[in-house]
């Protein structure tokens, strides 16, 4: 079995991030050839940690996790929950335009035969299938991953915590999705609004961190733009996970902290 990364991604993100997100993107990318597995204007691989434990056994448990979150935090990836069944753990992850952005400027590192056995290569990134459910389900949950749980109490805390800040986040996010009428791209708009209020974005070279208010009115900027200038036609509107990029920028209030 062979493996391929990044180069520029493995310097930014450490080899074991890099060679994650390319086995993402060759399942991703597969999906979008087979028009599978979209969902919320993207097209979505599935994994769980055990079967990335199995696929890449050269990685620790630990070491999957971080680079997991890592890749997520750095708002590289997204991950949803697109499964059958509301008990079904299976994550599922999406590649942002942000990730795109950085596999297209990339080195890719790929052995002599690579393309020859890249079938074999990622065979095991979608192994097996999410818990089937005969009954529709119409309502998937979107949460963020997080870390799946673990034993130790001070790890359990910590998510504990964690989970706090992201139902408080969440509960921030829909009041702000609430005002916006294109109602397209919720799950990818949500991680771009964690990483504006958190670590903050890189554009240009530049790290801009908003606030919620300053996120709240750059969103009814646009709206009431839109609206004054007589657009009810909505496919002619930004799909919200667009407006919540870089391009939210262009409507922020500086003064206005």
């Amino acid at each position: 079995m062979i493996h391929n990364f990044d180069i520029n991604i493995a310097e930014k993100y450490g080899i074991n991030a890099a060679i994650i997100l390319q086995n993402m993107y060759y399942w991703i990318e597969k999906n979008r050839a087979n028009e599978k597995h979209f969902h919320d204007g993207y097209y979505w691989t599935y994994n769980s940690l055990k079967a990335f434990e199995e696929l890449f056994p050269y990685m620790s448990n630990k070491q999957i996790r971080g680079a997991l979150e890592k890749l997520e935090e750095e708002g590289v990836i997204v991950c949803g929950n697109y499964n059958n069944s509301t008990y079904d753990r299976t994550k599922w992850y999406a590649i942002t335009e942000a990730g795109y952005e950085l596999l297209q400027e990339g080195k890719c590192i790929v052995p002599k035969g690579q393309m020859e056995s890249s079938e074999k290569a990622n065979g095991m990134s979608q192994k097996g299938e999410p818990i089937p459910n005969n009954k529709p389900y119409n309502k998937p949950n979107n949460n963020i991953c997080a870390a799946e749980p673990h034993d130790d109490e001070s790890e359990n805390e910590d998510q504990e915590k964690q989970a706090s800040r992201d139902e408080q986040l969440r509960s921030d996010f829909e009041i702000i999705y609430g005002i916006y009428p294109k109602k397209r791209g919720k799950t990818v708009a949500f991680a771009n609004y964690k990483l504006w209020v958190g670590k903050g974005k890189d554009v240009g070279g530049k790290k801009y961190k908003l606030t919620n208010r300053q996120i709240y009115k750059a969103v009814q900027k646009y709206v009431r733009q839109q609206e004054e200038a007589g657009q009810d036609d909505y496919q002619y509107w930004k799909n919200f996970d667009t407006l919540m990029g870089r391009q939210l920028l262009d409507y922020v209030d500086w003064e206005d902290s």
